[in-house]
């Protein structure tokens, strides 16, 4: 009996974690279907503009660029996808865990929210450590913050804590500059075979889509 007992329980475990594991993929799935449907939206507006949008408040539910005109600076530069000003659905603008995608693009004087910034000489753009390659210049990078959400703007909530600071996830809630991380999730720590606390500074699972200006 108690043996039988302890099949039935580990067979159990492994199902539950192996639902986890699909339920992760579909919603990472979901999240990179929605930034392409950004990413478009981003081409279209960079066309007919000369220029990238601002990003939108994140506290706020509007949707909108701010400011919504070409601009050196703008204000929300640690906020989301602008939606709104970019033609899209709300949904498009949320990623598979239902939080806001972060959007991060160059302003300031040298940046591509400026009047004709887009195709600029001079234009200068973002990092992003891809794995143990750094790129430079890239025009825009969005980002869901995972599973784990923290540092995710909310719909109709305050904003998710945030991650350990100092970690890659950490930086990708900031505002330009800084280099942004894309890399392998590390939700286990290989040496203890626990998983790591979400706000540990070698905690990462976020998924992330930039583009270079080039």
């Amino acid at each position: 009996m108690i043996v039988t007992l302890l099949v039935v329980a580990a067979t159990t475990l492994a199902i539950r974690m192996a639902r986890q594991v699909e339920d992760r993929k579909e919603r990472v799935t979901q999240t990179q279907v929605r930034m392409e449907r950004v990413r478009a939206a981003l081409h279209a507006f960079a066309a007919t503009q000369g220029r990238l949008p601002c990003p939108s408040d994140g506290a706020l539910d509007e949707g909108l660029a701010v400011p919504p005109t070409a601009v050196d600076d703008c204000t929300n530069r640690d906020g989301t996808v602008p939606w709104v000003s970019l033609g899209l659905q709300s949904h498009d603008a949320l990623d598979g865990w239902g939080r806001k995608i972060s959007y991060r693009v160059p302003d300031g004087f040298n940046g591509l929210t400026r009047p004709s910034g887009v195709g600029s000489v001079g234009s200068m753009g973002l990092n992003v450590n891809d794995g143990a390659t750094l790129l430079v210049n890239q025009a825009w990078v969005l980002i869901s913050h995972g599973a784990s959400g923290l540092g995710a703007w909310r719909v109709a909530a305050p904003r998710m804590a945030m991650p350990g600071a100092g970690g890659n996830e950490w930086s990708n809630t900031q505002a330009p500059p800084g280099n942004y991380f894309r890399r392998e999730e590390a939700v286990v720590n290989a040496g203890t075979g626990n998983d790591y606390a979400s706000n540990d500074v070698a905690h990462f699972d976020d998924v992330l889509l930039f583009e270079s200006i080039a």
